[in-house]
């Protein structure tokens, strides 16, 4: 065999290579595009229909809680009304504490109306009635004789005091339900307000666990009164619903939270929207995506962080798109750091020479009381708020929340 032999061989074995893979390689090529361009529109449907759903639960869940909302509402005015009329007729003496603990009694022993009715005057003097989850009620009441202590009782069956529970300085004219109706000099609703009794706050604050990670929200609607407190109605039961059907992720959690809000705040013909921060915090790590005040990150020392959330997102509610401006920041937290949330009804309180009490003495607070509970945090800087407004009205909503690792 000589080498022209040789070659041409070659040269045959070559090109009989080349025609098997130009008939074979069009083929898996075909079939690649095609499995991949099938999996990733199913992907892209499967998403769509997860969005879809969640969206069609918020609404769902928004238009329930509106609607016992408003419910509520009408028997609230409803009982207001009927007690009004007592007193006019005079069947209802408002100087006579007794009837008055007879008649809210009667109210709320039932629970279907109104689990708690109270009244206070201009002299301080106070009386309410609340019936409580556990089925007890209880008569809260602070007279001429008693000032500046609010004496708390068990009342029995027939309404009567069974038992002394325990007593605590209150004014009811420092309140947010007495100020607004003092200032409306009418039937009127004020602003969503810490509860203290129940401890817990019913102004910002939502808080839910699923599969290990702790979901924590806080943030601040514009304005005050009704419309203001539905709309914070609707972001807890839209932060809820995400957690249920599972959405993790801070850039869709909050976009698709955002876009349902826009919507029911575009059909109330609102012009509310809403600083709002979402944190997910899990086996030492927590994530911070959305708009609110600065986060403060507090070392087991005292030592403080300063995480500004300005780039984090954008007010809720004022447009109906937002991913491109939502991010989100990861922070470690070992034994003993925690963090610190509030609103701005903190750090805007005033005394009486209009100073306000700022985020740099509520971190000099936080950080020399950092060596205690949580609890015992909170309470040092509620109490420091306190003292520095003095006699000063409190004209904004405080919500503070803390946090700490053990």
């Amino acid at each position: 065999m000589n080498c022209s032999d040789i070659t041409r061989s070659r040269l045959q074995s070559f090109y009989k290579i080349r025609l098997k893979t130009a008939l074979v390689f069009p083929f898996i090529l075909q079939i690649t595009i095609a499995v991949g361009l099938v999996g990733y529109f199913s992907f892209k449907n499967g998403q769509k229909a997860v969005e879809n759903l969640a969206q069609q639960l918020i609404e769902s869940v928004s238009v329930r809680i509106e609607n016992h909302v408003l419910e509520y509402f009408n028997k609230s005015f409803q009982v207001l009304r009927i007690t009004e009329d007592n007193v006019k007729a005079g069947t209802l003496d408002l100087n006579d504490f007794e009837g008055l603990k007879q008649y809210f009694w009667n109210v709320v022993a039932e629970g279907d109306l109104e689990s708690y009715l109270s009244y206070g005057n201009e002299q301080g003097e106070f009386i309410g009635v609340e019936h409580l989850e556990t089925n007890q009620v209880q008569l809260k009441i602070r007279t001429l004789e008693t000032e500046p202590m609010r004496e708390v009782y068990r009342l029995d069956e027939w309404g009567n005091r069974a038992e002394f529970l325990k007593q605590a300085e209150y004014d009811p004219r420092q309140r947010p339900w007495y100020q607004a109706a003092k200032q409306a000099q009418k039937p009127t609703w004020s602003s969503i307000y810490p509860f203290f009794s129940r401890q817990n706050t019913d102004t910002a604050l939502g808080m839910s666990a699923v599969h290990g990670v702790v979901t924590i929200g806080i943030g601040d609607v514009t304005g005050h009164g009704l419309e203001s407190g539905i709309l914070m109605v609707m972001i807890q039961s839209a932060v809820r619903t995400l957690k249920e059907v599972k959405e993790h992720d801070p850039i869709k959690f909050l976009n698709t939270l955002n876009r349902m809000i826009y919507y029911n705040i575009q059909r109330m013909n609102s012009d509310k929207n809403l600083t709002l921060a979402i944190l997910n915090y899990s086996e030492g790590l927590l994530s911070i995506s959305g708009q609110h005040e600065e986060i403060l990150i507090v070392r087991q020392g005292g030592n403080i962080e300063r995480i500004s959330t300005m780039d984090l997102g954008l007010p809720i509610g004022l447009d109906e798109d937002i991913a491109e401006f939502i991010s989100h920041t990861l922070i470690s937290l070992n034994s003993g750091d925690g963090a610190v949330l509030y609103t701005d009804g903190i750090t805007e309180a005033k005394n009486r020479q209009k100073k306000f009490y700022g985020l740099e003495k509520l971190c000099s607070i936080i950080s020399q009381n950092w060596y205690r509970e949580a609890e015992g945090i909170k309470n040092a800087v509620i109490e420091d708020v306190k003292s520095f407004m003095g006699e000063q009205k409190q004209f904004d909503d405080i919500t503070l929340l803390v946090i700490k690792k053990k």
